[in-house]
């Protein structure tokens, strides 16, 4: 695409106007809003796991970080429990 961009230099510019960017600016910012409330969730569960090792945690809810070698660092103790479920 880049060079069919470079070989034909007249190509009309791609640009959202009217409610088609309003639309697409929502969009984006929903996307923002999603992701900072999944790290927010993540930053909040590692706090409580933190306070309390062995919290008992309903299944599934760890899914994200299960296994990975960063949960494996900050502790031990909850990969047994988190086995069993």
């Amino acid at each position: 695409m880049a060079r069919a961009a470079l070989r034909e230099p007249d190509l009309p510019v791609a640009v959202l106007v009217g409610p088609e960017q309003e639309v697409r600016l929502l969009a984006d910012h929903r996307d923002d809003l999603v992701g900072e409330r999944g790290h927010i969730q993540k930053r909040l569960r590692w706090h409580l796991h933190d306070l309390e090792c062995g919290l008992e945690l309903p299944p599934g809810c760890w899914t994200a970080t299960c296994g990975s070698s960063a949960s494996k660092r900050r502790c031990t103790a909850c990969r047994p429990a988190h086995a069993a479920a």
